[in-house]
């Protein structure tokens, strides 16, 4: 058990750095272990060094970030993204991802030269309180930063001899090309992600489906697939008689072949690499799955650290770890009831992995394993198989109908049944003790399956979900006000905490140039709700049609369901909203239309200049004023000085001002910062060139005793409300951390 726990203490070592109580628990549990298995000093210290060694680049890793410009790389592979096509580059012994708009297809192999300076990108702290972390994930793929070009027009490049890795990866673009080449249909999709991993033509709408379904890992190039690879090379080589120590020789140079044309992706590695060594310690008969499938994971972690953030990598040694240790209690059941338990074991034993990594719980995950593996099993992955013999002798065009069939049902069949009920269901983070329980009841879980327990099974289950609904629906707190971090631009959240109520005020936005790869929600607002556990904004106000305020609308109102949305008509950019819209306009709600009015205890007043001698939209922004408790709030989205002075002989006492138009001059006159409020939001971008929040600003707030707080030096900004009390933290300022009381 020795290489079994020292994955063990890497695991540890990881989870004292990133979430202590977790990792302390398991160490206790550990230590334990050890105890009742009797110590053996040389183990002990060895055990020691590497929790040492392994905390030590946990907690002080680092990008490795580029400060000089590249001037030399060469093109090690191609980045697919939609329609385009990105270079992974290698220069002074670090990689890269470089994006180019325009240009000539660089071949794989070449060695470039810039002609002038290009900047690398580095991936950035994380603004926001979000579990998304930008340096980890680039770490983890061993990326030193990313490069954004317009063009090539100041890139020489000239072709050089071939690294073995540049050749595989150059192997591998060709069989794409030959794949697409080979059919007009949709199928070629399907058979780059189940034949290499490359999802390149396969449609957001599948891909999404197989997410919701819980199938994706079935696409996925993973042990599942190496399984069926060495069953099917099993079968067809012993059709032929051929000796059995041959035909397990075969299948590790196919494997290997499999490997190598993957080039070493995680899963794949994991699976080749204990399938190979299972064979091979066959010839001793000896079977030893826990020690191999360890060497496994001690092997890349050993060249990669940081590939234990990835969750493709916890989920594939997870699932397989348990299915391992429970074998023995499976293994002679009938075939249908073996597959039932094994499907369970997996959904169970990943569980915590896809709420920490997801924040999500499958509602379905069980039911469409069932249904799907079998169906994978003989239809799709023998498909995939034929094609690709056919793809390298006789493709005919028979064969390519079948295929277009059998694929283009499977394609309805998903999409058919992502749209039936609702699949998954959105969970908030939980805290480490919360964790530390489901950890122990998904164990019991386990436990119960594999001795088939089968009442207590059901007790089990019924008290993880028990604890999992609880605790998603239960909070200590009262109401949280979130400014988050979009850059220049605003978007804040208000949650009435027990009623489960969430007001959204403006979405935050940027100019795309193009069609983005990532938006700027996707990184911002939506993990945010995600994470909080928000299945639908209540309320969502747009206070006026800017971009930086109404942005990413769209995008998140087709990713969260949106009871109603406020706006104003006297908007002069309403028009242009109105043209974009794609949802029911009965969700639409003039700002005119209401005076005062509750969601759940939230209160709020709607303080909007009715009638303005201008459209322009800053000057019709919504105004409303927010009470939670005993605490109040004035969001003023971009209104200027005039709105402000119309409005100060109405306003209520208040504590909190959301600075209008991101701190800019043209608002937060003298007589409003004379007022009695305590605390001054405000929502600006990093280096934006705008200047906001303007000095004059700043200094009028500060001349008043104001506590300001700028997502430009602070990130995000949350303030908890529980009775008279309120407690506000940033994300980059901790030194700003505090709470007040009102009596």
């Amino acid at each position: 058990m020795i290489f079994f726990n020292s994955v063990m203490i890497i695991v540890i070592s990881c989870l004292i750095v990133s979430n202590p109580v977790l990792g302390l628990f398991f160490l206790s549990v550990f230590i334990f272990k050890l105890i009742r298995k009797g110590f053996h000093l040389k183990e002990t210290v060895l055990y020691a060094l590497g929790l040492i060694i392994f905390g030590t680049i946990y907690y002080n890793y680092d990008l490795r970030s580029t400060e000089s410009p590249i001037v030399t790389f060469r093109v090690i592979d191609y980045e697919y993204y939609e329609d385009n096509i990105g270079y992974k580059i290698e220069s002074d012994n670090k990689n890269f991802i470089m994006y180019v708009e325009k240009g000539e297809r660089i071949p794989i192999g070449s060695v470039c030269r810039t002609l002038t300076k290009v900047d690398v990108v580095n991936a950035e702290i994380e603004r926001n309180f979000i579990k998304r972390n930008e340096i980890r994930k680039n770490l983890s793929k061993n990326l030193s930063g990313k490069i954004y070009l317009e063009d090539l027009s100041e890139i020489t490049c000239y072709r050089y001899k071939h690294t073995f890795i540049t050749k595989l990866n150059e192997m591998r673009f060709n069989y794409i090309v030959k794949v697409k080449a080979s059919s007009e249909h949709s199928y070629i999709g399907d058979m780059l992600m189940l034949s290499i991993g490359s999802k390149i033509f396969l449609t957001n709408e599948l891909f999404y489906a197989l997410q919701k379904l819980g199938i994706y890992h079935l696409y996925v190039i993973s042990g599942t697939h190496v399984a069926y690879l060495s069953v099917a090379i099993f079968v067809i080589l012993k059709m032929f008689r051929i000796p059995i120590e041959i035909i397990k020789m075969i299948t590790i140079i196919m494997l290997i072949l499999f490997l190598l044309i993957n080039v070493f992706n995680p899963s794949v590695f994991r699976a080749v690499f204990m399938s190979t060594l299972l064979i091979i310690s066959s010839f001793l008969k000896k079977k030893p799955y826990v020690a191999v499938i360890s060497i496994s994971a001690l092997v890349q972690l050993g060249f990669s650290p940081f590939i234990i953030y990835n969750a493709g990598f916890a989920l594939s040694y997870l699932t397989t770890f348990t299915i391992l240790l429970c074998r023995k209690n499976i293994s002679n059941m009938h075939s249908i009831l073996q597959l039932f338990l094994i499907t369970l074991i997996a959904e169970f034993s990943t569980l915590l992995i896809i709420l920490v990594f997801f924040n999500e719980i499958s509602l379905s995950g069980l039911l469409m394993n069932l249904i799907f593996d079998p169906l994978f099993t003989l239809i799709i992955f023998p498909a995939t198989l034929i094609f690709n013999v056919a793809l390298f002798t006789i493709f005919p065009v028979t064969l390519d109908s079948i295929l277009n069939i059998i694929f283009s049902y499977n394609h309805k069949f998903i999409l058919f049944l992502s749209t039936v009920i609702e699949h998954r269901v959105v969970i908030k983070n939980f805290n480490a003790y919360i964790t530390i329980l489901i950890i122990l009841l998904t164990y019991f879980i386990i436990k119960t399956v594999a001795r088939k327990k089968f009442k207590q099974l059901v007790v089990h289950i019924v008290l993880l979900l028990t604890v999992i609904i609880t605790f998603a629906n239960y909070s200590k707190n009262d109401f949280k006000v979130t400014m988050i971090d979009v850059g220049q631009g605003d978007s804040l959240l208000i949650q009435d905490l027990k009623n489960d109520v969430a007001i959204l005020i403006d979405t935050g936005g940027r100019y795309y140039r193009e069609a983005p790869r990532v938006r700027l929600s996707d990184k911002t607002v939506l993990p945010y709700l995600k994470e909080q556990g928000i299945r639908k904004i209540d309320l969502l106000v747009l206070t006026h049609f800017d971009n930086d305020h109404i942005g990413e609308f769209s995008h998140i109102y087709e990713n969260i369901d949106v009871n109603r949305i406020m706006i104003n008509l006297n908007d002069d950019k309403l028009d242009f909203f109105l043209e974009s819209y794609q949802g029911e306009h009965s969700k639409l709600i003039h700002s005119d239309h209401l005076s005062q009015f509750n969601i759940g205890n939230i209160r709020i007043r709607n303080l909007t200049i009715k009638e303005q001698f201008t459209k322009e939209s800053n000057a019709n922004s919504i105004i409303l004023d927010v009470s939670l408790n005993k605490f109040s709030f004035l969001f003023l989205g971009d209104a200027r000085i005039e709105e402000e002075k119309k409005i100060i002989p109405i306003l209520n006492t208040f504590d909190v001002l959301k600075v209008g138009h991101h701190g800019s001059d043209t608002s937060t006159s003298e007589e409003l910062v004379q007022l009695s409020f305590n605390y001054a939001l405000v929502s600006a971008g990093v280096n934006n060139r705008y200047k906001h929040p303007h000095n004059v600003v700043i200094e009028r707030l500060t001349q008043n005793d104001k506590f300001i707080l700028n997502t430009k030096d602070d990130g995000m900004i949350e303030m908890i409300i529980k009775r008279n009390k309120m407690c506000i933290r940033s994300k980059l300022s901790k030194q700003k951390d505090h709470c007040v009381k009102k009596e």
